[in-house]
């Protein structure tokens, strides 16, 4: 009763510094404390462990809105050779320069002026990027920082796919941070018949802070560092080679860079200045999309988007738009487990649900019976789907062979089959199926 006494009194001590919303979530019951999941955006100070004292455990639950948490409080409290200890967490500092200070690290002169004057000229079409800006940038931001990129390069989609997620470009670039499947796949994300991770905006942000990082240690200059993200490192190293000097604007000058790679730089300073001080420039009322609210949860099976949505009381529109990576209408089935992002709010009621919910609530699959001929190629073309979806879901490997007279599994839209009438053979699969 003396330890509780002294955790109680610890407890009221910290209500003196945080809400009480605060305190309510830094308690738990009966159980050793999870290994901590940090939020994107928060900070992790110092370290944290846990065992029970007496019926009593601490837990630091913190949320994505957690924006309360500010400072570092920890206790420690004995007890005969284990301890409790806690930390609170406060949110990563994002200090965005001003426009002369923006102006002064990467160069102000003719060329940006021109591009400001161009941007000012296309107001509607720019403020709209503006818009779409405010849905990401703050994540993005918190993101660059904590990988230690200026935050201000947070703003580099407004010039690369103009903070659209869906953008595909002539050259296979994709993404807010247009990656082309190479360079995607160089930095870890994934690209396949199910998903597009380029078109994840937390993944791919992650992806182009790693590679900016590495840009930024190559040349030791973010003006040399923007330009070879736009031309390619090749191209940069040999003009560098050429004329002697590792300089931007001197580069700017000669023949070895293209026109694009010429107004990349100063396209980004005019489009950032805009964005950091939009009034100043003209655009005024800016009312930008509200930011991502979401909660993550771990999925161990495949399930309809369509079943998504009911379960978090959404539409399949919002759950579309919170997980951009998802080409299809359904979680990748070839993954053991996959984060889901759904509504902030949702997470529990999901989760409820997903517990109870039948078989043939989730995910659904035809039951093709291969015939003389059949092939991969040509009962993905008759079903709708794709060759590498039937491998995957089959385990078929390299040669993707088929026997006739066998039943193979193909992923299918139910309600698109639905409308062609052919939904005959679709079967529930199996929650605990090992993909």
């Amino acid at each position: 009763m003396l330890k509780k006494g002294i955790f109680i009194a610890y407890l009221l001590i910290l209500a003196v510094l945080l809400p009480s919303d605060s305190i309510a979530s830094l308690i738990s019951a009966y159980e050793p404390l999870p290994k901590l999941q940090t939020p994107d955006g928060l900070e992790i100070i110092g370290e944290r462990a846990g065992y029970s004292l007496g019926d009593i455990s601490i837990s630091a639950d913190v949320s994505q809105d957690t924006e309360i948490l500010r400072g570092l409080y920890t206790f420690n409290i004995p007890d005969g050779g284990w301890f409790y200890s806690f930390k609170l967490f406060r949110p990563v500092e994002v200090e965005m320069p001003t426009v002369d200070e923006l102006f002064a690290r990467y160069g102000y002169n003719r060329y940006v002026r021109r591009l400001v004057s161009y941007y000012k000229k296309e107001k509607k079409s720019f403020a709209e990027r503006l818009r779409r800006a405010g849905r990401y940038i703050d994540e993005i931001a918190r993101i660059f920082v904590d990988n230690g990129i200026p935050p201000e390069l947070a703003y580099l989609p407004l010039i690369e796919s103009g903070f659209k997620t869906h953008a595909y470009s002539p050259k296979r670039a994709a993404g807010l941070w247009q990656f082309i499947p190479a360079t995607a796949k160089k930095y870890g994300l994934r690209i396949d018949w199910w998903v597009d991770e380029r078109r994840d905006p937390v993944k791919s942000t992650i992806a182009a802070a790693r590679y900016l990082k590495d840009l930024y240690d190559r040349y030791r200059d973010w003006d040399l560092a923007l330009a070879a993200y736009n031309a390619g490192e090749g191209v940069i190293d040999r003009a560098i080679r050429m004329i002697g000097k590792k300089d931007y604007w001197w580069i700017r000058r000669t023949k070895f860079i293209n026109r694009e790679t010429k107004n990349y730089v100063p396209s980004f300073i005019a489009a950032t200045a805009i964005a950091l001080e939009p009034e100043r420039f003209g655009f005024t009322q800016i009312e930008t999309h509200e930011p991502m609210r979401y909660e993550t949860v771990e999925v161990n099976t495949p399930i309809d988007l369509a079943v998504v949505a009911r379960f978090t009381d959404s539409t399949i529109s919002e759950i579309k738009e919170l997980n951009p990576e998802l080409r299809r209408w359904c979680t990748p089935p070839n993954v053991s487990t996959y984060t889901l992002r759904v509504p902030a709010g949702t997470k529990e009621t999901f989760l409820a649900r997903l517990s109870s919910a039948d078989e043939d609530e989730l995910f659904y699959v035809k039951l093709h019976k291969v015939r003389p001929g059949d092939t991969v190629s040509k009962i993905a073309r008759q079903l709708g789907t794709s060759i590498q979806a039937i491998i995957e879901l089959n385990s078929l490997g390299k040669d993707a062979l088929i026997i006739a007279g066998r039943t193979i599994l193909v992923p299918v839209d139910r309600s698109l089959h639905e409308i062609r009438d052919i939904s005959e053979g679709i079967r529930p699969i199996i929650k605990a199926r090992d993909f």
